[in-house]
């Protein structure tokens, strides 16, 4: 099964390292965590939405000094994508939200808050693309533009596009990847320490406030990487209060994510999940992009390391995102054939 995965990871690079992410930017080569200010992806939560639902959108991203940085978020009502980078055909429908300096906020697409629906009708006549005419009822995007980062180093631009359709029910249109957990086990050493499984603790993907309207819970900074971080599962099953793994300085690492979603299913032929791989300076991913199935993915650890993040994302072809994190705690070992 390993072998498969390895395989099927190697089969896909090529054709996967030339899309782009759903911004438009260019995947980079390197999924290596640098010195710098990154971004890994948009959330939107649920990942498609009704005209009148309220969508929590939250942006994850690291820098490995700084905590504060900058966000500023606006919404696009009509844009030709990618063809027009992402630009609104008019100012009037872009819509800033001056006043969102955090990662995570809530879009409120109802008469409450956007009023989508009511600026739709004032667009009149204007036609898509391919000559027709925008369609709630058949579903349109709209986009999210984040610009955010280190302001010393300059702000990076990414853009969520958001499909929203008109149908009726109260069951979610569509849902995000679910990484429910990991188990992280290590190669190369002479006595390898037990592998570790880990229960993710998020994302949230949730705003709380009070009767005054006062955030409560979800805007924070420091919630939005620390809330996908693993949790140790104890050997009774139970979660333990240490979170930590512990593996060896120079191991081969196997990571393997337990994912929940329709696309884990190899049978489904509408698409696949791409998972990226990211890891702190100096460490490597052996296959930094792997496609398809529950999620497997390779590192090899440098020797005179104590401290290792890995980052996990899954996307979907239909806008949906899940991320997880993991801090290792490394120790001395004995390498075989170092």
């Amino acid at each position: 099964m390993r072998e498969r995965k390895d395989l099927l990871s190697l089969c896909t690079l090529l054709a996967v390292i030339v899309t782009s992410f759903s911004c438009g930017d260019p995947l980079p080569a390197d999924l290596e965590l640098s010195k710098g200010y990154r971004i890994f992806g948009i959330r939107a939560e649920p990942p498609v939405a009704r005209p009148n639902e309220r969508v929590v959108i939250t942006a994850y991203d690291h820098h490995p000094t700084r905590r504060d940085l900058a966000y500023s978020w606006s919404v696009c009502l009509y844009s030709h994508g990618a063809k027009s980078s992402y630009e609104c055909i008019s100012d009037e429908l872009s819509l800033s939200f001056v006043n969102e300096v955090t990662p995570r906020f809530e879009l409120d697409l109802g008469p409450t808050g956007v009023d989508l629906e009511t600026h739709l009708r004032a667009l009149g006549q204007i036609l898509n693309t391919e000559g027709n005419l925008r369609s709630l009822e058949d579903g349109i995007d709209i986009f999210i533009i984040l610009n955010s980062g280190d302001p010393e180093e300059g702000l990076v631009r990414t853009v969520k596009k958001l499909r929203v359709i008109d149908q009726p029910g109260s069951e979610p249109l569509a849902v995000n990847p679910e990484i429910r957990g990991w188990r992280i086990e290590e190669f190369g050493v002479a006595t390898p320490l037990p592998p570790c499984d880990m229960q993710a603790g998020g994302p949230e993907s949730l705003i709380e406030r009070d009767e005054m309207g006062q955030l409560l819970r979800g805007g924070e900074r420091q919630e939005v990487l620390a809330e996908v971080s693993g949790v140790a599962r104890s050997t009774d099953g139970n979660l333990s209060d240490e979170p930590s793994c512990v593996l060896h300085a120079g191991a081969r690492l196997e990571v393997d994510l337990d994912t929940v979603g329709p696309l884990t299913n190899a049978a489904i032929t509408e698409g696949e999940y791409t998972y990226r791989w990211y890891t702190s300076v100096g460490q490597r991913a052996t296959v930094p992009i792997t496609t398809g199935g529950s999620g497997f993915g390779q590192f090899e650890l440098e020797e005179g390391r104590r401290l290792v993040e890995l980052i996990f994302t899954v996307r979907d072809p239909f806008g949906g995102f899940s991320i997880g994190r993991q801090k290792l705690n490394l120790v001395k070992g004995i390498l075989l054939n170092p």
